[in-house]
């Protein structure tokens, strides 16, 4: 579990985000304020939320990079 933290969980800043991925973001817990408030009715539940979930895969995937750049760029990964 060393380094756990440092790899899985990127630390990159609000700020630093593009406006895509800060709707993305937005957009994906819109989508589970929507089912917890009970508009969607069960068969539809699984779509709100890939439809949520979806957009925010390239918004986590580029937390990611930003991470990974400044590790490299700095020669620190921890």
């Amino acid at each position: 579990m060393i380094g756990w933290r440092r790899t899985w969980m990127p630390n990159a800043q609000w700020s630093e985000l593009p406006t895509w991925a800060k709707a993305a973001f937005v957009f994906f817990f819109l989508s589970l304020v929507v089912q917890a408030s009970g508009y969607v009715s069960k068969d539809n539940e699984v779509y709100v939320f890939l439809a949520g979930f979806v957009p925010m895969i390239p918004a986590v995937c580029y937390m990611a990079y930003l991470n990974l750049s400044e590790a490299t760029r700095t020669g620190n990964d921890g």
